[in-house]
């Protein structure tokens, strides 16, 4: 015996796809399946330094958990090395590795849209007490820390599964680093 349902015209229940398209760029941008993690290992010649400040921290498993939903702010090597010394990064401590993956994260996915919505905001990082601030003018973004040092997004609302990646040109730097 098949049971059969009824049939209710206009009503579909099948999900299609539609393409985001963040400002900025006509290219629609598909959602990756993969985690902020696999985000980082596939990407690993771009984001090498990044990659090795989360292992040291210990923070894979952190940005492999598909609940994270943060937005992260990466520089990428190239910027890095233009600021910083390579063996700065290379010889960090656990701590100092984790206290910068934190403050140069949200609790929340915020996307470019919302950034750009207003000239300037304070966000709250995942470092208790710290928070960043944003400036917003002539359709470049400007991140601003606590010591008064100064980030431009260079890229942004690149969505993985479990995170928002934004990408800048160097780190924002939390008190005490």
């Amino acid at each position: 015996m098949a049971y059969l349902s009824p049939v209710i015209p206009g009503l579909d229940f099948t999900y299609q796809y539609t393409g985001i398209r963040p400002i900025h760029n006509n290219l629609p941008l598909e959602p990756s399946p993969c985690t902020l993690w696999d985000f980082l290992v596939q990407n690993k010649d771009e984001f090498r330094l990044y990659k090795f400040l989360v292992e040291m921290a210990e923070f894979t498993n952190r940005y492999n958990d598909v609940q994270l939903d943060n937005t992260v702010f990466i520089p990428t090597d190239k910027s890095i090395l233009q600021v910083y010394n390579e063996n700065m990064i290379l010889n960090m401590g656990q701590n100092q590795a984790i206290k910068i993956l934190k403050y140069n994260s949200l609790n929340r996915k915020i996307s470019i849209k919302e950034l750009s919505s207003s000239e300037s905001m304070k966000l709250k990082t995942r470092v208790r007490g710290q928070v960043i601030y944003t400036n917003s003018e002539h359709g470049t973004i400007r991140l601003i820390g606590d010591v008064g040092q100064t980030v431009r997004i260079m890229r942004g609302d690149i969505i993985v599964n479990n995170a928002l990646i934004h990408i800048t040109d160097t780190f924002l730097l939390p008190e005490m680093v």
